[in-house]
């Protein structure tokens, strides 16, 4: 007899995703939003934090778009980027890289109580013109509403 494989328990979501027009964020997107408005907040260029970071453009790029997912050395990198520009320039946003994700933390928490579920999948398989999922200028606008207040004026 073949031997099968091994595969994991499959998740299956006690209650049903919402699919309403704009009902669903993914999570490396929200993160992707929350990185670009705290480099936003310092006034900084892509290319200003690829420097900083000794990261490639198009990688500072495709965090701040959703199609990389950000790992904590990603954070901590981008956060001390942030940090030294702010000081370069004057202005007082003393970031860390748990900052970071707990503000994507917070605004997920806003969002769900908006009823937007946040969704952790790979992005190929969610089609690109999927009316489902929160992007673009909606979903920044809906990030900047829902920045936490502690660090408002950050972004």
């Amino acid at each position: 007899m073949p031997e099968s494989l091994h595969r994991g328990p499959r998740f299956y979501p006690a209650t049903p995703l919402p699919t309403a027009p704009g009902s669903r964020v993914l999570m490396p997107e929200l993160l992707g939003r929350v990185i670009s408005l705290a480099r936003r907040g310092v006034e900084a260029s892509q290319a200003e934090v690829a420097e900083r970071t000794d990261l490639p453009a198009s990688t500072v790029s495709k965090l701040e778009l959703g199609v990389v997912s950000a790992a904590v050395h990603h954070l901590d990198a981008l956060a001390d980027a942030y940090r030294g520009l702010a000081e370069a320039r004057g202005v007082e946003v003393p970031w860390e890289g748990w900052e970071l994700h707990r503000i994507a933390t917070a605004v997920a928490e806003a969002l769900a109580e908006e009823g937007i579920v946040c969704i952790w999948e790979r992005r190929d398989l969610v089609a690109e013109d999927d009316e489902r999922y929160l992007r673009g200028r909606e979903l920044t606008v809906r990030v900047r509403r829902a920045w936490p207040g502690e660090w408002r004026g950050r972004a």
